[in-house]
């Protein structure tokens, strides 16, 4: 375990920061019975969600889901004269439009079905680790862990509830009681 905690302890973001240490044990956790995270927070007050979540994914994520799409992405970049991350990322809604609209006239690819296909078998795990430890608990629906299912069949594990949802969606009351 002490093996799997300096790994994470390694982890950062998009922006250089490490892990939340609010969820960093759970982090570690999951890892270790093989539930591989790709994204996690505590939650906060200030901006995203204020409640905790933990995203699963497959290792090894392809970089392109559809044949061809690094490409798209490149021609769109040129055209709009932006960098391909902020075509990605939704700087310029209208480039990031263009280009999915030429993405998703292409296949996916064989490797991304095989990601997508880990993770169908991630999420199989993760449910039943979930009814397992629920098996003989009654917990409050605003505390119990719930799975939610994204496009790509990674997922996110988090507590239901009225805090999972965006900060900007919760009244003073909320903020305050969270």
């Amino acid at each position: 375990m002490n093996k799997l905690s300096k790994k994470v302890d390694k982890i950062t973001d998009a922006l250089g920061m490490p892990i939340d240490e609010g969820i960093k044990e759970a982090v570690i956790m999951f890892n270790a019975v093989g539930l591989y995270t790709s994204a996690s927070c505590e939650g906060h007050l200030d901006h995203g969600i204020p409640a905790p979540w933990i995203h699963i994914g497959a290792s090894n994520e392809p970089k392109e889901q559809f044949i061809g799409e690094n490409e798209i992405y490149r021609k769109v970049a040129r055209k709009y004269n932006l960098r391909v991350e902020e075509v990605r990322r939704g700087y310029n809604v209208e480039a990031l439009e263009e280009a999915g609209r030429e993405i998703v006239k292409n296949k996916e690819t064989k490797e991304y079905k095989r990601w997508r296909k880990e993770n169908k078998k991630l999420l199989k795990k993760a449910k039943k680790f979930l009814k397992e430890f629920y098996k003989n608990r009654k917990v409050d629906s605003d505390i119990k862990l719930e799975i939610e299912i994204f496009g790509n069949d990674s997922f996110r594990i988090h507590n239901g509830g009225k805090y999972y949802k965006s900060v900007k969606d919760l009244s003073e009351k909320e903020k305050k009681e969270s």
